[in-house]
C-alpha cells in the first residue's frame, strides 16, 4: 500500500514538471545543460507558489540572452526566478501592511 502511494506520488511529481521540461527541450533538445537535480528545483519553486508560466518565461529569457553561455542558463534562470520570488514576497508584505493600516 505505501509503495503504491510512493509510485503514484512519483508519477504526480513527474506530471507537474512536464511543462517545464517541454519548454526546456524546445531550447536544449537533449537536456545537455539541465542539471541532474533540476526536478527538485522546479518542485521547490512550485511549492513556494511560483506559477509554471513564470518558470517557463524565465527559461525563455535565460536562453534568449546571448551573453549567457549555455552551460550557465539554468543558473541564470534560477536567478530570474529568485528575483521574481523576492518581488512577490515584497508585494505580499506591502499588501499585508496596507490592509493592516486600513
Amino acid at each position: 500500500m505505501a509503495a503504491e502511494k510512493l509510485l503514484v506520488q512519483r508519477d504526480d511529481d513527474r506530471e507537474l514538471v512536464k511543462p517545464f521540461l517541454k519548454n526546456w527541450t524546445d531550447w536544449d533538445s537533449h537536456c545537455h545543460y539541465l542539471p541532474n537535480d533540476w526536478e527538485a528545483s522546479v518542485h521547490s519553486w512550485l511549492k513556494h507558489g511560483m506559477p509554471m508560466e513564470i518558470l517557463t518565461d524565465a527559461t525563455d529569457s535565460a536562453f534568449g540572452r546571448p551573453t549567457v553561455e549555455s552551460r550557465y542558463v539554468f543558473r541564470y534562470m534560477a536567478g530570474i526566478i529568485r528575483n521574481k520570488m523576492a518581488d512577490l514576497d515584497a508585494a505580499t508584505v506591502a499588501e499585508l501592511g496596507a490592509s493592516d493600516g486600513a
